[in-house]
């Protein structure tokens, strides 16, 4: 998923993936994905993306590991 690499942050083998820039990439793909304006993308991804990183973020540090953020976007997609 190349949306998801530019959202990346780190070093190549310590990728992480913040809330903020989840969510956009979240926005994003969800905008390609389904055929709709950023707008639309933005309130379903707004809708549901607190549920869904909670999930993923079981630490609490507002960042996850980069390979759980693809799990995520799969997550998110299925909204």
């Amino acid at each position: 998923m190349e949306v998801l690499e530019k959202y990346g942050t780190g070093k190549e083998d310590n990728r992480l993936l913040t809330k903020e820039n989840a969510k956009e990439a979240c926005t994003e793909v969800w905008s390609q994905k389904k055929g709709v304006d950023s707008y639309e993308a933005m309130d379903v991804v707004n809708k549901a993306f607190s549920k869904a990183w909670k999930m993923h973020d079981v630490l609490h540090k507002n960042v996850i590991d980069f390979a759980e953020g693809y799990q995520l976007v799969q997550d998110m997609m299925r909204e």
